[in-house]
């Protein structure tokens, strides 16, 4: 009896021993969950970089469709009115400001809700027309999340107002107009900077308005 109970402890030893050795056989290494976590980091940015890229072609592609469907409306516009929505003289100021109104008019003009207006000649996507935080005024957005720039002043010369040099959230650009015979109509890009020529005096150089590389990524009714 004794013996047989030997036995069978003997054999219960075993298998734990067994169950022990596959237990840690089956057990990563520290060495193997690094280079396990190496892996996934690599394969992660690989993803985040591929990401990135398709998201700057689609708001690339996104805003050059949207220039040329605002464009037809506006020729459809023309056609019906006579003229494109004229603006004011100033182009481009410190605050925005300028910008808003414009595309503020812009908007009215083809969405059929400015002043003696009927005809809708384009409809926005919900999400696309947002309201300016800076003036609250309706916006046409870019795929970047800032205001279109229209700029319809046929006549109007290029030249940069330092009038107000004591403050620089006033100074403004009057004219510039690139299709003199149409409108000017682009998106600021990524970086959300444009282009100056001569505004240094009045703006702060943050804005980067003086370096042409700020316009390097602007997508225009005149260039693509």
């Amino acid at each position: 009896m004794n013996q047989r109970l030997a036995c069978q402890q003997f054999e219960l030893a075993g298998r734990q021993h067994r169950f022990r050795l596959a237990k840690r056989n089956n057990a990563f290494t520290l060495v193997e969950l690094l280079a396990v976590v190496v892996v996934i980091l690599a394969l992660a940015g690989v993803m985040l970089g591929i990401t990135g890229y398709v998201r700057k072609r689609v708001a690339l592609s996104t805003a050059k469709s949207q220039i040329a469907a605002i464009s037809i409306a506006l020729d459809l516009y023309k056609a019906d009115i006579g003229y494109y929505p004229r603006t004011g003289v100033i182009r481009i100021s410190a605050s925005s400001a300028c910008e808003s109104t414009n595309n503020n008019l812009l908007y009215r003009s083809l969405s059929g809700t400015c002043l003696n207006c009927s005809k809708v000649y384009l409809k926005f996507p919900a999400g696309m027309i947002q309201s300016n935080f800076l003036t609250g005024l309706l916006n046409i957005m870019d795929p970047y999340s800032w205001p279109y720039n229209y700029y319809c002043s046929p006549g109007t010369s290029l030249l940069v107002s330092n009038v107000v040099c004591d403050n620089c959230n006033l100074g403004f650009v009057i004219g510039g107009q690139v299709n003199v015979a149409t409108f000017d109509l682009f998106s600021y890009g990524m970086d959300k900077n444009t282009y100056v020529p001569g505004a240094g005096t009045c703006w702060g150089v943050g804005q980067n308005w003086l370096n042409p590389n700020s316009a390097a990524d602007d997508i225009t009714n005149w260039k693509r």
